[in-house]
């Protein structure tokens, strides 16, 4: 596995520390971490900029509480002039710092400006009573930070307007309306994306945007009601969009890149726990009686959507040579899905509920050996950690009765007691 931007930070502290005490000369040093695409200084980077845009955060949120706390006695000419001042001047000392060649610090408050900008929408609203329509406020807010974003090719900016048109795809979506334009947000970070350098962060965001606005895509072909409704429908489709991301972080991780492997690599690890955490949530019988009692009177749109994403998954997957897991991974899904819809009594829930513990503990077992086999701590211990925790659940929500809560039990035990076993051997067989 390549290693991830945290390790990377990591390892080029550890590096530091090696030439300095003469382990490795600094020709050395710069060959592993040019191997590893890493700049010398990066992490003392990022930590600066991360303290330095928590601190106009802070900022921000300390000028918005002293305003809201005296704000009943300020006049409303005074409000009114104020926050127009202070997000305008605010923006014009950013413009000031661009043009002196200190962009990171333009940036930093640019952010605060945009804080300011956002805080001034509410405030003003308030004033002369324009909430008609509470969303379109955030969506001017996030929409205001779009242009510091792209011109500034600012990740961190590009961040704070992605969070905030996705809580104004939430609230939109759930008064009935449907964000016809979400999609401009997600298309400017990723023009940042392109043009202002790798973020995992920006780019694991505009990911789960994007299956956040076909979901509400879906919700509005087929809504019924006054609200867009969260239908049994979206999970079968947000199992798929996770396989779809896994293959793609296969696809991604085979490029030649660094920054295109660092991508594929969060997002296998990312697609990891979310099917672990859904695991865990399947392992309770309420979830399945709800499932079989369904209508699944969207099933023939949901199947074409699921199939789209699963062809995409296997398509990347096949490139990446992954085919195989996922191909298990659909096996698992098209029988899932397929007796569902063939179940009608509720009592069969008891069934499912079994099956899928016996896949937590079979997924966990497939962890720990390819956490030992490839040498990544990563799998080993999720591996541990599922079986442990479905354990755990268990004690609390025995399957069946106390005798099938004991020999699941048992069960438990004797995968950690062989994943121990198997451990030590294979550590002998590295040393022979």
């Amino acid at each position: 596995m390549r290693l991830i931007r945290l390790l990377k930070n990591e390892l080029a502290s550890e590096i530091e520390d090696w030439v300095g005490e003469g382990l490795l000369e600094q020709e050395q040093a710069d060959g592993i971490l040019q191997r590893y695409g890493i700049t010398p200084g990066e992490k003392q980077s990022l930590a600066y900029h991360f303290l330095i845009g928590l601190g106009f955060f802070f900022i921000g949120l300390s000028v918005m509480t002293l305003i809201g706390a005296n704000w009943d006695d300020i006049p409303r000419s005074v409000r009114m002039l104020g926050l127009v001042s202070l997000t305008a001047l605010t923006h014009l000392l950013g413009i000031d710092q661009f043009n002196r060649g200190k962009k990171n610090r333009a940036i930093g408050i640019f952010f605060l400006g945009n804080l300011f900008y956002g805080a001034s929408i509410v405030l003003i609203s308030q004033i002369y009573h324009l909430g008609e329509h509470m969303p379109d406020g955030i969506y001017w807010w996030a929409l205001g930070c779009l242009p510091f974003a792209v011109l500034l090719n600012s990740r961190l900016i590009a961040i704070q307007m992605l969070l905030l048109a996705l809580v104004w795809l939430w609230v939109e979506g759930s008064l009935g309306f449907y964000p016809a334009s979400f999609p401009v947000f997600i298309a400017a970070a990723i023009y940042v994306l392109v043009r202002g350098g790798a973020s995992q962060v920006l780019f694991l965001t505009s990911m789960v945007s994007f299956f956040l606005w076909i979901q509400f895509s879906l919700s509005a072909f087929w809504q019924e009601g006054r609200a867009l409704e969260v239908e049994l429908e979206h999970l079968p489709i947000a199992v798929s969009m996770i396989a779809s991301a896994y293959g793609l972080g296969h696809w991604l991780s085979h490029l030649r890149q660094e920054v295109f492997q660092d991508y594929g690599a969060v997002m296998g690890i990312w697609c990891l726990r979310f099917v672990v955490l859904l695991l865990i949530v399947l392992g309770f019988e309420n979830i399945w009686v709800e499932l079989i009692e369904a209508n699944w009177s969207h099933g023939a749109s949901m199947l074409v959507v699921s199939g789209f994403f699963w062809l995409l998954a296997m398509t990347s997957g096949w490139i990446a040579g992954q085919v195989m897991s996922l191909a298990a991974f659909m096996a698992l899904f098209v029988v899932t899905l397929v007796s569902l819809m063939l179940t009608q009594q509720a009592a069969h829930a008891l069934l499912f509920q079994v099956a899928y513990n016996l896949i937590i503990v079979g997924m966990g077992i497939w962890l720990i050996i390819r956490g030992v086999n490839a040498h990544i701590s990563h799998y080993f211990y999720t591996g541990i950690s599922l079986i442990l925790f479905t354990a755990l659940l268990r004690y609390f929500d025995l399957i069946g009765n106390y005798i099938g809560g004991a020999l699941l039990f048992l069960a438990m035990a004797g995968v950690l007691l062989a994943a121990a076993r198997y451990w030590r051997q294979f550590e002998e067989e590295q040393r022979s």
